[in-house]
C-alpha cells in the first residue's frame, strides 16, 4: 500500500500510476483569511486542528482517503489509492456531510459568518510519490 512504500527506504524508480475513476474533494474555508488576521498563531492552528479532525473522522467513516491540507484548505480523494466503484456516490455523500459540518465550523472558530466552500471532480487522475527530502503520495 501507498504508505508502506512511503515508508521503505529500499525503494528506487518512479513510484506512479493511473487512476482512471476516481473522485476528488476539494474545501476552503470562506472567511478564513480575513479571521486569521484577527487572531493569535495558536488559535488558528487549534481551531485548524479541532475542525479538521471532523473531516478525517467523516472521510475515515466513508471510505474517502485524504490527500492532504494546505492553509485552510482539505484535500480528499474516493477510488484512489484504492478502487470503488461508487467513489462518485460516496464522494457526493462526504461533500454533503461535510456541508452538515458548518455549524462545528462556526463554533469551533467562534465566527458566525463563516462557510465552507466545496467542489468535487470525477474522473481520471494521475497519481506518484513525489521525492524529495519528504516524499509525499501527490494528485
Amino acid at each position: 500500500d501507498t504508505l508502506s512504500i512511503l515508508s521503505s527506504s529500499d525503494v528506487g524508480g518512479e513510484i506512479s500510476g493511473t487512476h482512471p475513476k476516481v473522485s476528488v474533494f476539494f474545501s476552503d474555508i470562506v472567511g478564513f483569511t480575513a479571521w486569521s488576521a484577527t487572531v493569535q498563531p495558536s488559535t488558528i492552528i487549534n481551531c485548524l486542528s479541532a475542525y479538521f479532525q471532523i473531516l478525517d473522522d467523516l472521510a475515515e467513516r466513508l471510505g474517502v482517503y485524504k490527500v492532504e491540507t494546505i492553509g485552510d484548505a482539505w484535500m480528499a480523494v474516493c477510488g484512489a489509492p484504492d478502487s470503488c466503484n461508487d467513489h462518485a456516490v460516496v464522494m457526493a455523500k462526504f461533500a454533503l456531510e461535510v456541508i452538515d459540518t458548518v455549524d462545528d465550523l462556526r463554533a469551533i472558530f467562534d465566527h458566525p459568518s463563516m462557510d465552507m466552500r466545496v467542489g468535487v471532480h470525477s474522473g481520471s487522475v494521475v497519481s506518484g510519490i513525489v521525492r524529495a527530502d519528504r516524499p509525499r503520495w501527490q494528485l
